[in-house]
């Protein structure tokens, strides 16, 4: 939910001009219906620019599957104005199309995680020129906003409200560190990890090191735990996309060797461009995946927040500090 919905195959209106039937005529094609002689416009209230279907809010609409106002409604903010969308194709022998721009998706709130659901959207359009010729059953129509009738998905209707955690992590300063990786989704009564995905990529400059705790910060051991900039991956590695909602992100051990146990916080900047969104964590590469980001902390946060795990290097990593707990039987 609020990731965006590309058209695999754009929906587009063939129009065809005929001489209709009155006056002896046999509804053939209108052949000089073309060039200065095709009369459709997006003029703003004009043409196929009329209400109710003047906005992109006024075309879109989505099936209240959940009930109550419940389900997510439209975001149509990306889409382009009604005055250059559909784009009208030239018109040759009485016969054009009229084809819709990308660029919507589900509304995200950032308070109440939605339960999953089956998207069913539709889109209509009066079809008239600028003389008034109407097609007979307007509006033309791509799908309906009932159950299992909207427009089809190439992949499934199925819509889920997500996150992206990063785990905290503990082990050796003289090792990598490896951090687990989530992406889960709300039930309706809490988070789970989403096994359907295994798409999702990330790359190391999508996450930033701060908050270095002793023996990670200072000019002697451990000084280098750096964050990814545009020209280094510094002190991070990932690679791969997702499998199955887990993936994981290593944490390349301290060099010089720290001195003293110490920790890093890692967060992933989920938002669209360097210097925007949640001002805690900015990465050199922000993976504009903002559909992921989390509540962090204690309401009255929101779902705006980009997730953060601790790397912590050294507490548990040699003899005899190796048992984080430890069970004696008798």
């Amino acid at each position: 939910v609020g990731q965006s919905l590309p058209y695999a195959t754009p929906p587009q209106i063939t129009v065809t001009a005929r001489n209709g039937t009155a006056n002896g005529l046999t509804n053939a094609i209108t052949r000089n219906y073309a060039g200065a002689y095709m009369k459709l416009s997006n003029a703003i209230g004009t043409s196929l620019n009329q209400a109710p279907y003047d906005s992109q809010d006024g075309r879109y609409a989505r099936f209240d599957v959940l009930g109550g106002a419940l389900t997510p409604g439209l975001n149509t903010l990306a889409l382009p104005a009604t005055s250059a969308d559909p784009v009208i194709g030239a018109f040759t022998e009485g016969v054009g199309t009229l084809t819709f721009a990308s660029g919507l998706a589900m509304l995200r709130s950032t308070t109440v995680p939605s339960a999953p659901f089956d998207a069913d959207i539709a889109l209509s359009l009066n079809i008239v020129d600028t003389d008034g010729v109407a097609y007979a059953a307007n509006p033309a129509r791509f799908g309906d906003t009932s159950a299992g009738n909207g427009m089809a998905f190439s992949s499934g209707k199925l819509m889920r409200f997500g996150r992206l955690r990063v785990d905290n992590a503990v082990g050796s300063d003289k090792l990598d560190l490896q951090m687990g990786l989530r992406i889960e989704y709300w039930t309706g009564s809490a988070f789970a990890v989403n096994s359907l995905d295994s798409c999702t990529t990330l790359i190391a400059k999508n996450f930033s090191l701060a908050n270095h705790q002793p023996g990670l910060v200072g000019a002697g051991a451990g000084a280098n735990m750096l964050s990814p900039t545009a020209g280094s991956d510094g002190n991070v590695a990932m690679g791969g996309a997702f499998v199955a909602g887990i993936a994981s992100v290593t944490i390349l051990k301290p060099n010089p060797a720290a001195t003293a146990p110490g920790s890093v916080d890692v967060c992933l900047d989920l938002d669209v461009s360097p210097g925007t969104g949640d001002a805690t964590c900015q990465a050199a590469v922000p993976a504009d995946k903002r559909w992921l980001q989390m509540l962090r902390t204690n309401p009255p946060g929101t779902h705006t927040q980009d997730p953060v795990g601790r790397a912590a290097f050294g507490l548990y990593g040699s003899q005899p500090k190796n048992f984080i707990y430890f069970r004696e039987n008798f």
